[in-house]
């Protein structure tokens, strides 16, 4: 059977089948990192969030969390006096308290320089 295929048929086969593969590698990194993506944001729809979960959520580091945590700063959760816990519309709650109010700006009178 073989014989009755020419060897540019054989090749174009070749080549198309590794074309393919290529095209497949590619779409299975580009999902396997869409995949990773979702993965990151998962934490988002929690309501209970972990230390590093917080820490993503606030954008702190958790040196700084420790800090928050050790002066009660922050509201937070541990149960058999274990590890700890975040309250997600505590720390969105937390997050947002004494907010800064910004000043009317005036276009007409705008001076960037004195900025």
């Amino acid at each position: 059977m073989r014989d009755s295929i020419s060897p540019q048929t054989i090749q174009h086969l070749e080549s198309s089948v590794q074309n393919l593969h290529s095209m497949l590698t590619k779409l299975d990194k580009r999902i396997e990192s869409e995949i990773n993506k979702i993965d990151d944001k998962m934490w988002t729809l929690k309501e209970v969030l972990t230390s590093s979960e917080a820490c993503m959520f606030l954008g702190i580091s958790p040196s700084y969390l420790y800090k928050l945590t050790s002066a009660k700063l922050i509201p937070y959760y541990k149960p058999n006096g274990g590890m700890i816990f975040f309250n997600h519309a505590e720390l969105k709650q937390w997050a947002q308290q004494n907010p800064v109010v910004a000043r009317a700006f005036d276009k007409s009178n705008s001076n960037t320089a004195s900025l």
